[in-house]
């Protein structure tokens, strides 16, 4: 398994590590992706960019993608993610919301 994620957008090319990833949105019809440290817009397709990813992705909204691994907090009553520098995302579908109390329950 890689531990960098490669993109290509036009004339930028992008060298991502997968664990520096938050979640990937859909905003505007472009993708954001929102790393620890930063966060950039790039044009492909959210389905695209999937192709790429890990068992640590998952696609919890049609316009998000969340790297479950790096939340800190989950209120599933909320059905809201947070990771440990204060980004949050709330784009989660119920089923999705099931998958990732799973998840936790299963660190525990």
């Amino acid at each position: 398994m890689k531990d960098k994620i490669y993109l290509k957008d036009k004339e930028r090319y992008f060298a991502l590590p997968k664990k520096e990833i938050q979640y990937i949105i859909i905003i505007n019809r472009k993708i954001l992706i929102q790393c620890k440290d930063y966060s950039f817009y790039i044009r492909l397709p959210l389905s695209k960019i999937e192709e790429y990813l890990d068992n640590d992705f998952i696609r919890s909204h049609k316009s998000c993608i969340i790297n479950i691994s790096n939340i800190v907090y989950y209120d599933n009553k909320k059905r809201k993610a947070y990771f440990d520098d204060s980004n949050s995302i709330d784009l989660i579908s119920e089923e999705m919301s099931k998958k990732i109390e799973l998840y936790f329950k299963n660190k525990i």
